[in-house]
Formats: structure tokens, sequence, C-alpha cells
């Protein structure tokens, strides 16, 4: 398939309703492994990339054209959606242009944008994450959907203001992001710290059910895209998670080694 056709197909799932389990990997193998096990999708993870690569945290290390480079190998290496980590854009509006058209380039199906401050740090990570104001938040949304030269292309607005500003603040930054152009909306609380907001949301339901799937590392297992913003307050998203296949239950350290 052409990365065009790719990405078509994951509009069509998310569009369809349904979670989509997307594994965590950090390298090319690891995505082949993924996508012989039947998963649908893919996901790059920016802390993973950063430990590999260079035995480092995620902590603003990794450049654009190391993780674009890399995606794009992972990218050709499979034939299923890659969704990958882009962090803040790498700068401001200008950067974040420039990381669009890389990411599209190199066969990614989408990425996703956070309105962390530079340095940004991983949302896994033990510490505070301040976020820039919302109009510069959305104003890289808007140049990064702008940037944009296949329509197909998934622009994911990712928020991390629930830990720092509260449910609030992170549900009116997602629904800003949508009316930006944003395709889908990534909203990163960290679990221990916000439980008690998002208890009973759809995303709570859709975090639960990704863990309880068995999807890897921040693919699934940690973050829930959601379709709109209206989701944030309520609606959950429809059953119908597939099930972890047979040979990582049975296997799940085959082909270490090897």
């Amino acid at each position: 398939m052409t990365p065009t056709e790719l990405r078509r197909r994951l509009r069509a799932r998310l569009a369809a309703g349904k979670i989509v389990v997307a594994p965590g990997i950090y390298d090319s193998y690891g995505a082949r492994f993924v996508a012989e096990a039947g998963f649908e999708a893919v996901y790059m993870t920016g802390n993973g990339v950063s430990a590999s690569l260079l035995g480092r945290p995620d902590v603003g290390l990794i450049d654009l054209t190391l993780l674009s480079q890399h995606a794009h190998r992972a990218a050709a290496a499979v034939d299923i959606p890659l969704i990958c980590d882009a962090d803040t854009g790498y700068g401001n509006v200008v950067n974040v242009k420039r990381t669009v058209e890389e990411f599209e380039a190199a066969g990614v199906a989408a990425i996703h944008i956070e309105d962390q401050v530079s340095p940004k740090r991983c949302g896994q990570l033990p510490g505070a994450r301040p976020v820039i104001e919302m109009a510069e938040a959305v104003g890289k949304i808007e140049a990064a959907v702008a940037a944009k030269r296949d329509p197909e292309f998934i622009i994911i607005a990712r928020t991390d203001s629930a830990e720092s500003r509260g449910l609030d603040e992170a549900i009116k930054r997602a629904q800003a992001f949508v009316k930006a152009g944003a395709s889908e909306i990534l909203v990163h609380p960290r679990a221990a710290v916000v439980a008690a907001d998002f208890a009973g949301t759809g995303l709570e339901f859709a975090d639960r059910r990704a863990r309880t799937a068995g999807a890897a590392e921040e693919g699934a297992g940690r973050y829930a895209v959601l379709r709109h913003a209206c989701r944030l307050e309520g609606r959950r998203p429809r059953r119908g998670l597939p099930r972890l296949p047979d040979q990582l239950r049975r296997h799940p350290q085959q082909h270490q080694g090897d």
C-alpha cells in the first residue's frame, strides 16, 4: 500500500468508532513483529527511541532529523499505518511546518504534537510537565494542519494540561484543537494523579480496556486517542478491542536473542 492508502485506512478505522490498538515500538524490527502479530497499526514511542538510540530518557534530546529518519525506516518495513510521537513539533510554528513535511515524506500515517514547554519530558517520567499557553498551542496545530500536502495525513493534537491545570482546561484545549483542524485528540493524563477526575468517562474506560487488551508500552496502554472532544465528557467508545494474538500471549520472548 502507498502511504496515502495507509493513512486513509487508519482514518476509516478511527471513524468507525472502535479503539485501534497500536503497540509501541522503537525500531523497524519491533514494527515487523507488531505487523506479523496481526495488529492494525503500530506506534513509535519517542521515549523508546531515545532510550534505544541514545541510552537516555525522553527529555527533548531526540531531534526532528533523527526521529523522522528512524520513523521512515520503520514505516518502510511494514504494511500497516505507523503513528509517531513528534514531541512538541520541535519548536515554534515554523518548525512545526517542517516537522509535518518530514514525517509525511517519511511515510508516517499520523503524528501527535503536544503542548508541553521545551525542553519537554516524557509523560511517564516523574515530575511536572508545564504546558504553553492555549493560544500558542492552537497556533501550532493550525500550522501543522496547513503544512499537510496529503489531506489524508493525520494530525493528532495532544495536551498534557490535565495534570498541571486540571481536566476542565484539558477539555477546553481539546475542543480548541478540533476547531483548529486536528484530526484526532490525545489527552495525556498520569492515571495516579487525575484518576478521580476521569472516573466514569470515556477516557478512563478506553485506558482500562486498552491495558486489559495487553497493548504494549505507550502505544495504547497509557494513551487514549479520542475522535471528538465530547468523548472526554462521558461518552464511551464502542466495545470490540481485538484480543492479544496467541503467539504474543504464549511466547512473549519468542524472538529475543535471535
